[in-house]
C-alpha cells in the first residue's frame, strides 16, 4: 500500500513528500527529492528521536506523513529545536494544515490513482481540494497546473449547486410550514363561518335582515 511520507536532509533544511511502498522506495526516492547522488549510502531514521529504521516490516506499520530523515555517512541526527515548520515545503504543510490529519493525503492519493473518484468526495472534502493552491494540487496530483484548476473549478461548481440545491430546500420547507399552520389552525372551519354569520344575523335589527 503507497503512502505519503516526509523526508528531510540532515539539518532539516529541505523537507520533502515522497509516496512510497516500502522503505528502498523511500530511500530511492528520497534520494531524488534531496538531491543526494544516486550513489551515496543513507540511513533512515525517525526524526523525532534518531532511531534508526531499517525493517521493513515496522516501517509498513508507520503512518502516512511520518517524519523520516535520511543521514548521509558523514552526517549525524542532531535534535530539532521545538517545533519544525515547512516553509521549504509549502506542499507538504498546506496539505497538513486543510486536513489536521492524513486524510487529505488519503483523497488526494485517491484522486491521483483514479481522478474520476472525485465525484465520491464529501462537501469538507471538495472545499479542501479547492482551498489548496493550484500548483501545488497540481503537483501532488502529477498534473499540469491548469488541469489542476479546471478540477478546482469544478469542485467550486458542484459546491455551489449543493448550496443552492440546500438553500432552495431550506425555501420549500418554510412554505410547507406555513401551508400546515394555515390548514391546521389559522383559517376558520366551516361550522365556524356559519356561528359567525348566523350570529351577527341574530343582532341586526328586525327591518334590514335579508328577507328569503
Amino acid at each position: 500500500m503507497h503512502k505519503v511520507y516526509k523526508v528531510w536532509n540532515a539539518d532539516r533544511s529541505i523537507k520533502k513528500l515522497v509516496k512510497v511502498a516500502n522503505l528502498q522506495k523511500l530511500i530511492q526516492h528520497g534520494k531524488k527529492k534531496l538531491n543526494y547522488p544516486e550513489s551515496d549510502h543513507v540511513t533512515v531514521v525517525d526524526e523525532i528521536d534518531g532511531t534508526v529504521v531499517e525493517d521493513e516490516d515496522y516501517f509498513s506499520t508507520l503512518p502516512a506523513l511520518y517524519r523520516f530523515i535520511l543521514l548521509r555517512d558523514s552526517e549525524r541526527w542532531k535534535q530539532g529545536i521545538g517545533r519544525e515548520f515547512y516553509t521549504d515545503d509549502q506542499t507538504d504543510g498546506e496539505i497538513e494544515s486543510s486536513a489536521q490529519s492524513s486524510d487529505m493525503v488519503d483523497v488526494l492519493t485517491m484522486l491521483r490513482q483514479n481522478i474520476t473518484k472525485l465525484v465520491t468526495l464529501n462537501r469538507d472534502e471538495l472545499q479542501n481540494v479547492v482551498d489548496l493552491q493550484q500548483h501545488n494540487l497540481a503537483h501532488y496530483l502529477d498534473i499540469p497546473d491548469n488541469e489542476a484548476g479546471r478540477i478546482q473549478d469544478k469542485c467550486q461548481q458542484y459546491l455551489d449547486e449543493l448550496q443552492d440545491s440546500s438553500e432552495a430546500m431550506d425555501l420549500l420547507r418554510l412554505f410547507k410550514n406555513k401551508d400546515a399552520n394555515l390548514v391546521s389552525g389559522s383559517q376558520p372551519s366551516c361550522d365556524d363561518r356559519y356561528k359567525e354569520e348566523h350570529a351577527s344575523y341574530q343582532n341586526e335589527p328586525e327591518n334590514k335582515r335579508s328577507k328569503y
